[in-house]
């Protein structure tokens, strides 16, 4: 699933804009959140997290797109971000934030999907080998095989990874049906491993690469076992 925001104090551009990813959304699975505020964007952002796409205005009245765009990349340096705008007078300072291109209004539909689109297609590469979350101070990202593993305590996830230790709100069983594909298996109720990263299996643990010793529950012991001979046949 694919998050697009997009903020524009223009509701009947906005309404444009949103009805275009409608269309859309019969070929992508996305997810739309829209705002009529930068101030109202920026406050959502740092308490919700990432999106995939943000897709501004440049000129609003409370707070333009090009300053939403700069506070946002204190957090997060990455998201692909389209301005929209009635003039390209202030092309430079758009790509000194990083934005991906310029779209004129009116916005035609071919335009903007083709932009959107392109960016989607990007983001499902990277998507492949990099896990981001909401953190208190912003979007982390990290490449799926520098994580050792996850441990769940409550709604609290715990991520420990060659970069340090990340702790955001999330369910174990959510992640686990996300990073399944990546080589990440249940080894207990409380945590999801990285199966590239086991250094050792004995009776009810298995020791990381980090040289952490993580439980097994009984019923998981024989698929774990199974997983590791099977990427350690998979790599020799």
């Amino acid at each position: 699933m694919f998050r697009i925001v997009l903020c524009d104090d223009s509701p009947a551009d906005l309404t444009i804009l949103c009805g275009y990813l409608e269309q859309l959304k019969k070929e992508r699975p996305l997810e739309i959140a829209s705002y009529r505020d930068g101030l109202d964007l920026l406050k959502d952002y740092k308490q919700k997290g990432f999106c995939d796409i943000l897709v501004l205005d440049m000129r609003m009245e409370t707070m333009g797109g090009i300053e939403v765009a700069k506070h946002i990349r204190t957090i997060d340096a990455e998201t692909p971000i389209l301005i929209v705008t009635a003039t390209v007078d202030y092309a430079v300072d758009g790509y000194k934030v990083g934005a991906f291109r310029y779209i004129v209004k009116p916005v035609e539909q071919a335009d903007f999907l083709s932009a959107v689109k392109e960016l989607l297609d990007r983001q499902l590469k990277k998507h492949a080998s990099i896990f981001s979350f909401p953190s208190i101070s912003g979007t982390t990202k990290l490449m799926t095989d520098h994580i050792y593993y996850l441990e769940s305590n409550l709604r609290t996830i715990r991520v420990v990874a060659m970069e340090g230790t990340f702790t955001f709100t999330g369910t174990i069983s959510s992640l686990e049906e996300q990073l399944r594909p990546y080589g990440f298996i249940r080894s207990h109720k409380s945590f999801l491993i990285n199966v590239s990263h086991i250094y050792n299996i004995f009776k009810d643990s298995v020791t990381m690469d980090n040289k952490e010793m993580l439980p097994i529950s009984k019923h998981k012991h024989k698929e774990v076992h199974q997983e590791f001979l099977s990427y350690m046949e998979s790599i020799l």
